[in-house]
């Protein structure tokens, strides 16, 4: 916080943003439990002053001592790979949809998936594709390599929407190639 100096200063809304957010970071390392999670971001975005915000978070490491930035991620290997990210927002179920609906479905149906399940607060997508070593293989291997056509790489792609009281937590989770696992990625850090 930048006024953590004067505790009776009125703290802005970035300031309750920031505290709300590093209580994610905490309940991600095990530090907070899913209730005290919730009843502190309560607490936080009701806070009036700096002082509300720093009592809040006196039995919790700094941020420099806490978890690594989300932005420091593990890097992405290819290949057709299980992954799961979360996002917070502020938008409604109902709108994190839409959202979805307009951006994200059209691409995974550009690459290839149908949309299996469409709930007001679950999305599926599943693809079955035939990879190119397959073919390769069948065709210098012949006739017992004609068996790697049978092979074929399964992918689905779950949107869970779980609208809260504060926010809405989206968790977008599967198993898919490369370019797929980029596109959440990208939308993951466009809404930190």
């Amino acid at each position: 916080m930048t006024s953590e100096s004067k505790p009776t200063i009125r703290a802005s809304d970035a300031e309750r943003e920031q505290v709300a957010r590093s209580f994610r970071d905490h309940l991600a390392a095990g530090r907070l439990t899913l209730d005290e999670f919730s009843t502190r971001v309560g607490l936080a975005y009701q806070a009036v002053t700096v002082g509300e915000l720093q009592r809040l978070t006196a039995d919790l490491p700094d941020d420099d001592a806490g978890p690594p930035e989300r932005s420091a991620r593990r890097p992405l290997w290819p290949g057709n790979l299980p992954f799961l990210t979360r996002i917070w927002t502020r938008a409604s179920a109902t709108e994190v949809k839409a959202e979805a609906m307009r951006t994200v479905v059209p691409r995974l149906i550009a690459e290839g998936y149908q949309l299996e399940t469409n709930d007001a607060t679950l999305l599926v997508a599943r693809r079955k594709h035939r990879p190119g070593w397959t073919v390769a293989v069948a065709v210098l291997a012949f006739p017992l390599g004609a068996a790697a056509l049978l092979h074929e790489d399964r992918s689905q792609v779950a949107i869970s929407i779980d609208e809260g009281d504060e926010e809405t937590v989206v968790t977008v989770s599967g198993t898919a190639p490369l370019d797929v696992r980029r596109v959440v990625r990208s939308l993951a850090l466009e809404n930190e």
